[in-house]
């Protein structure tokens, strides 16, 4: 017979290898970006606003549930995904290696 607790833990596993994956990653590129890795935490900002919706109503409760973190997702992939970083070396070390495409 199988121990539910671990089997919960087990199911959790890739999920928490998953997220701690891509938050290094984030990270890593905050600072490509000479940003600290604390602002990370702005993926927060959209969970709070979604999560604040369940105690709204109206028009209100869809700006807050889907329009601002759909938006805020959005600023934020363009802030650590598509925006060039920092061409010269900062406080967090050299700049990263870069790969090109043939041409």
């Amino acid at each position: 017979m199988t121990d539910l607790a671990n089997l919960t833990f087990l199911s959790f596993l890739p999920l928490w290898i998953s997220v701690f994956s891509l938050s290094a990653i984030i990270v890593k590129r905050l600072h490509d970006r000479d940003r600290s890795g604390k602002a990370l935490l702005m993926v927060l900002v959209p969970i709070i606003c979604y999560l604040a919706s369940a105690y709204t109503q109206g028009i209100m409760k869809v700006l807050l549930g889907n329009v601002m973190p759909a938006f805020i997702a959005m600023i934020l992939f363009l802030e650590w995904g598509v925006f060039k970083g920092s061409p010269n070396p900062n406080q967090y070390g050299e700049r990263g290696l870069s790969f090109k495409l043939r041409e």
